[in-house]
């Protein structure tokens, strides 16, 4: 199908808005992300997680990914275009491309990775401490390094020229008429159609995503499961005889009542002080009789307007919401995940295995190829901020950064001021 020239110019104007003012400022902020994620991940109060490498790694692959997408993408699309041709000329161009192909294969497969350890860890609670060791975290993370590595070795020579026979040889002395031509991987047929259109579109998407799916679809039954039973207005608790249970308002009917009819009520003036309460028997068994829930029932009976009061906390309880949040969290990386890689995988699909339907039926299919790579963009951008924001400790130490970074910044620009 020909193109007129409002076409060509419809569709470097949709490419251009892409890449160019869409895409640079968003780079820009997901490396000062990164850099600032990366710099909180090596503080003290972080450092001894275990999940603390798996992030370190993400951020790393991410950076290098945003870099490669900034320098590729939105630089030629931003400079004049001697510019943009210097350095289509320069060489630049096939460093990059390994590079940026490495990283994504790194990134893809730690999300991969991590997510599978946090669902084992919690659908498989008893396992987690076999999972969850720096040790194997090391050996996984220098596992997936070594294979993205070794599968995009070939990545290098798609734009460096070999020496290769030609097919209708069969022998490579020049004095018989034969001799060895230089091309590239990325013009034979066999390596386009074996690692390209395969190896890499289900090494880096089909499987990948699939995996994730199949993961984010258990996860939202876990997450079903877990708070029909124990959300925070139907928790239950079983009565002093381990009978029939009970729900969280009728559990504290019964408190008001046994505090309203009590005679026998503790002196409330005096004082409790922190090694007495620290005394008070959580989360018995039901073996332990009635006088555990009587005990706790007194606890709980006492006035809030003592200052050194502290209510009995149910550990039982506490573990199943953190329970719920941990798997909240993970459905909803998990989700980012599989929505952000699904177009490119679309795209890498239609084009090795549709290419002439695709250039037959959609003209336009350069803008969807820029979503597709914007898409990409935006997931670096996203992930690690996703993985570590969600959680308390990391954005505590990463205010702290800031206001770390704020205090450096007003110093540097007092001084320049002087």
């Amino acid at each position: 199908m020909l193109k007129n020239d409002s076409q060509i110019l419809e569709y470097n104007f949709g490419e251009w808005l892409i890449f160019g003012p869409i895409s640079a400022p968003l780079t820009i902020c997901g490396l000062i992300g990164n850099g600032l994620t990366l710099q909180t991940l090596h503080q003290k109060g972080l450092s001894s997680m275990t999940s603390n490498i798996f992030l370190k790694t993400l951020t790393l692959a991410d950076g290098a990914l945003l870099l490669s997408y900034f320098v590729s993408f939105c630089i030629p699309m931003l400079v004049p275009s001697n510019v943009a041709t210097w350095m289509e000329e320069s060489g630049i161009y096939p460093v990059i491309y390994p590079i940026a192909l490495t990283a994504q294969t790194i990134g893809v497969y730690t999300v991969v990775v991590f997510s599978i350890i946090r669902y084992v860890t919690i659908s498989h609670p008893l396992r987690r401490n076999a999972c969850r060791t720096r040790k194997k975290a090391r050996i996984l993370i220098g596992a997936i390094v070594s294979f993205s590595i070794l599968f995009n070795v070939p990545r290098v020579f798609e734009y460096l020229s070999i020496p290769l026979k030609p097919a209708n040889c069969s022998s490579i002395s020049e004095h018989e008429g034969c001799s060895y031509e230089m091309r590239n991987l990325g013009s034979v047929h066999l390596y386009v159609s074996i690692y390209r259109s395969y190896a890499y579109t289900f090494g880096i998407f089909v499987v990948p995503v699939s995996i994730v799916a199949v993961l984010n679809a258990r996860l939202a039954i876990i997450l079903h499961r877990i708070r029909f039973r124990f959300g925070d207005g139907h928790i239950q608790h079983r009565g002093p005889s381990g009978g029939t249970p009970m729900t969280w308002p009728t559990v504290r009917k019964n408190m008001a009542a046994s505090m309203h009819h009590s005679a026998s009520g503790l002196d409330v003036t005096s004082g409790w002080d922190q090694a007495s309460l620290e005394d008070v028997p959580i989360g018995s068994s039901e073996a332990s009789g009635t006088n555990t829930v009587k005990d706790k029932s007194q606890c709980k009976n006492r006035s809030r307007s003592n200052p050194y009061y502290r209510p009995v906390i149910d550990r039982g309880i506490q573990y199943k919401r953190h329970r719920i949040q941990v798997t909240a969290r993970l459905f909803c990386l998990v989700t980012v995940f599989t929505a952000f890689q699904t177009f490119p995988m679309i795209d890498n699909l239609l084009l090795h295995f549709c290419d002439d339907w695709v250039q037959s039926t959609f003209p336009n299919y350069n803008i969807f190829y820029a979503l597709c790579q914007f898409s990409v963009m935006l997931n670096a951008s996203v992930n690690t901020v996703l993985y570590c924001f969600l959680g308390r400790r990391f954005r505590r130490e990463f205010l702290k950064v800031l206001h770390r970074q704020k205090k450096c910044i007003r110093a540097y620009l007092l001084l320049l001021r002087c």
